[in-house]
């Protein structure tokens, strides 16, 4: 019993002892290989990167020995280039070599790499290598290489389901002003990128790390286009993002963009999440502002009956003054038979009725 139980853990010590081994049965060119060096002299590291289980090898090599390794790994791998990088096994290798790759190596790779970054970009697999590159460069010289090779594309790539998330990467990660002509590319294309599926991420990145001027001018530009952004499927997440930023001049900002429409935009789908954030994001004078509107004897008919209005209403409930819940309660008053026929309208009553008891005795007048 003790020998086989020994037997047993043999290759488990083996290949505790001998990392360098590979697990599993790798062939280069129909040969069975067994270590690193012995594919690399065969000429089978791209092979490798190209198999599953090949692939894994070779990352657990750039693990275990970095420097070691990367002499072996990284001139075949630029030789695969540009496929390895869009490939569903090969991308991962890509990705553990600019993670262990020195400055000047990492410079080598953009540079073999720059003719092809915005078609790798563009690709489903590609578009991770990409992100991980950018993340791992600590050379500026190569920032400036991707920088220069995505920029006469990166319009096309603003608005790709896969392009997107690299230029949102280029924003977080470039330093030294060299993410400019991301921002560049915003401003010259604002609502289109403003109102896109992806272009809305792209344009909140750049509010998160734009600097200075550069920031000012972008949020400045989404004020400007608030009134068309506001009523849009993605373009009004952009205006909640610049409401999330919980500068009160610039909530009021917002909130003055849109003077005289609040009621009608709070009666739409997307606008009505905006009309509510501005209620608030933004200190009592721009509450007010927003609560003024609102409460509208002409208007606060129809918002307690819309689907999208009433919930506008609701949040006035939680965030007004004693004041403007009192003027509510009078205004509502000619409405309060209708407003019994619906569940929202019941429950904006409740809420009232709660906060000033006085309304269900008149309610009660009036059935």
């Amino acid at each position: 019993g003790v020998q086989d139980s020994e037997r047993a853990d043999a290759p488990q010590r083996a290949e505790r002892g001998d990392r360098d081994r590979a697990p599993r049965r790798l062939t280069v060119g129909g040969a069975e290989v067994y270590t690193l060096e012995e594919a690399a002299e065969a000429g089978g590291i791209g092979e490798l990167a190209y198999d599953q289980h090949g692939c894994r090898f070779l990352q657990e090599q750039l693990e275990h020995a970095p420097h070691k390794s990367l002499l072996l790994i990284l001139d075949p791998v630029l030789a695969e280039l540009p496929g390895i990088m869009t490939d569903a096994f090969g991308n991962y290798l890509c990705q553990k070599v600019v993670q262990y790759a020195s400055p000047a190596q990492q410079l080598r790779f953009v540079s073999a790499m720059a003719p092809f970054l915005a078609d790798v970009s563009l690709n489903v697999h590609g578009t991770r290598a990409v992100q991980r590159l950018l993340e791992c460069l600590r050379c500026e010289e190569a920032e400036q290489v991707v920088a220069a090779a995505l920029e006469p594309r990166v319009d096309e790539l603003i608005l790709d389901l896969n392009g997107n998330h690299v230029v949102q990467r280029c924003m977080a990660t470039l330093g030294g002003g060299r993410s400019a002509f991301v921002v560049e590319a915003v401003e010259r294309r604002f609502e289109a990128v403003g109102t896109h599926r992806h272009g809305c991420c792209v344009l909140q990145r750049c509010l998160d790390n734009a600097d200075g001027e550069d920031k000012e001018r972008l949020v400045q530009r989404v004020i400007d286009h608030t009134p068309t952004m506001i009523a849009d499927q993605y373009g009004n997440y952009v205006v909640q993002y610049v409401l999330q930023m919980r500068d009160p001049e610039l909530a009021m900002r917002v909130v003055r963009s849109i003077r005289g429409s609040i009621a009608d935009l709070a009666c739409q789908k997307f606008s009505s999440n905006v009309v509510e954030k501005c209620l608030t994001a933004g200190d009592a004078a721009c509450t007010a502002a927003v609560v003024e509107e609102l409460l509208d004897p002409d208007r606060i008919g129809t918002l307690l009956h819309d689907p999208f209005g009433n919930y506008v209403i609701q949040r006035v409930l939680q965030v007004g003054t004693q004041d403007q819940l009192r003027l509510m309660a009078e205004r509502v008053v000619p409405h309060s038979a209708s407003m019994r026929t619906t569940l929202y309208g019941k429950r904006i009553q409740a809420k009232l009725v709660k906060q000033f008891p006085q309304l269900a005795a008149g309610n009660e007048r009036r059935r």
